[in-house]
C-alpha cells in the first residue's frame, strides 16, 4: 500500500510519551493517507508490547522496529526511514506533540522543497514552569538547525546524501549498555543536503508542543557532554559560523566560567594572584550579566545556590568545548 508520507519516531525508554505521540498523530487533519514508523531504540520499559495494544485504536498504520542493542538517534532515524514507504519523510520526537495540521503543513512546504522545518514551541502553561536545569526547545524554523522534533524531506533526498551520520555523532563508551550521543546529526544532514543543492524551506503552520522538563541538574550535568556535537557540525560545516552569528565562542557562560576558575587556579600561584583575582571578579561578573535570563528558583539561598552549580555545570561545558576542539582540531569555544 502507498502512503502520501511517512512520520518516523525514534524513542528510547519513553513508553508513555510515544504513546501520548501517536494519540496526537491520530488527531492530523488534511493528509490523505499516512504511516508512522517507530523505531524502538533498545528500550526495557515494555514500549513494543504498548504500542502493540495502542495501535488497533489508531487510524493509521504502526510499524514498530525494534533495536536489540540501544544505538543512538542516528542509527535509529537511518533504520526508521529507510523502513518508510511514503515518498515524504517527516520526523518528530516522543517529546513532542503535533498540532493537528501539523503534516499536512509539512507536506504543502514540499511542494516547492527538498528540505522543510516548521515551528516548535512550549506547551501552554509549561513554560512558565522552568527551573534552571530544565531542558526545552523553542524554534521558529529559520534558525537553521532543522532540529528532528520538526522536519520533513523528499526520500530521494535522504537516498542521495545518505541518512544521518552515525559514526560522527554517536560513540559506545567501553562498558556502557547505551551509546552516548552528540548532538547536530539532524543539523549536519540537512546541511549536507543544502549543499548538494537542493533547496530548504519553512513551514509556519507546522507547528508541534516540544514538552519542558523538570529542573535536574544531574540530568543537566549528564547531558553537557553532548556539546561536543556543535564543534564537529562546524568542523564539517564551516558556513555555520556565520550563519549561526558564533565565530569563536558558541556558549559566552562557558568562557565566562571558565575565566572565573582560570582566575581561581591562578591564585593558587603566588606571582599571578593579582592576575588571577582580578580574572576571578571579571569572570563572576560576565558570568551574572550573562544568566540574568534563564530562570530562577524562588528565595536567595536557592538562587545563590543555582549560581554556584550553574558555574560549575558551565565551566564543565568549557572543558568539553576545549576537548572537542581539540579532538576536532577546530577551534569552538
Amino acid at each position: 500500500m502507498s502512503y502520501a508520507a511517512s512520520v518516523v519516531v525514534a524513542t528510547y525508554e519513553r513508553r508513555d510519551r510515544v504513546l501520548r505521540l501517536l494519540r496526537a498523530l491520530a488527531a492530523q487533519l488534511g493528509v490523505d493517507g499516512f504511516e508512522v514508523v517507530v523505531v524502538d531504540d533498545g528500550s526495557s520499559d515494555g514500549t513494543v508490547d504498548a504500542i502493540g495494544q495502542e495501535s488497533p485504536s489508531l487510524p493509521f498504520p504502526v510499524r514498530v522496529l525494534r533495536l536489540d542493542r540501544n544505538g543512538g538517534p542516528a542509527l535509529a532515524r537511518n533504520r526508521g526511514w529507510r523502513a518508510a514507504s511514503g515518498p515524504i519523510v517527516a520526523f518528530t520526537d516522543d517529546d513532542c506533540i503535533p498540532a493537528p495540521g501539523w503534516l499536512a503543513a509539512l507536506v504543502a512546504g514540499l511542494a516547492g522543497a527538498d528540505v522543510v522545518s516548521g515551528r516548535t514551541t512550549s506547551p501552554p502553561g509549561a513554560y512558565e514552569q522552568r527551573g534552571p536545569w530544565s531542558y526545552w526547545m523553542e524554534d521558529d524554523g529559520r534558525s537553521g538547525y532543522f532540529s528532528t522534533c520538526n522536519v520533513a524531506y523528499r526520500r530521494e533526498v535522504l537516498d542521495a546524501v545518505g541518512g544521518f551520520d552515525e559514526a560522527g555523532f554517536s560513540y559506545r563508551r567501553p562498558g556502557a549498555r547505551a551509546r552516548r550521543c552528540i548532538n547536530g546529526e539532524d543539523t549536519d544532514l540537512a546541511w549536507r543536503a543544502i549543499e548538494a543543492g537542493f533547496q530548504s524551506a519553512v513551514a509556519d503552520d507546522a507547528l508541534v508542543e516540544h514538552e519542558v522538563f523538570p529542573s535536574d541538574y544531574r540530568a543537566h550535568l549528564r547531558s553537557v557532554p553532548r556539546l561536543a556535537g556543535l564543534v564537529l557540525l562546524i568542523k564539517k560545516h564551516p558556513q555555520l559560523r556565520q550563519h549561526f552569528g558564533k565565530k569563536l565562542v558558541y556558549r559566552t557562560e562557558d568562557v565566562a566560567a571558565g575565566a572565573f576558575f582560570a582566575g581561581g587556579a591562578a591564585l593558587g600561584v603566588r606571582r599571578l594572584r593579582p592576575v588571577g583575582a582580578v580574572l576571578s571578579l571579571l569572570g563572576l561578573g560576565w558570568y551574572l550579566r550573562i544568566i540574568r535570563e534563564r530562570p530562577k528558583p524562588a528565595g536567595v539561598g536557592p538562587r545563590v545556590q543555582s549560581i554556584a552549580l550553574g558555574l560549575v555545570a558551565d565551566g564543565y561545558a568549557g572543558l568539553v568545548m576545549l576537548r572537542a576542539s581539540a579532538r576536532y582540531r577546530t577551534l569552538l569555544l
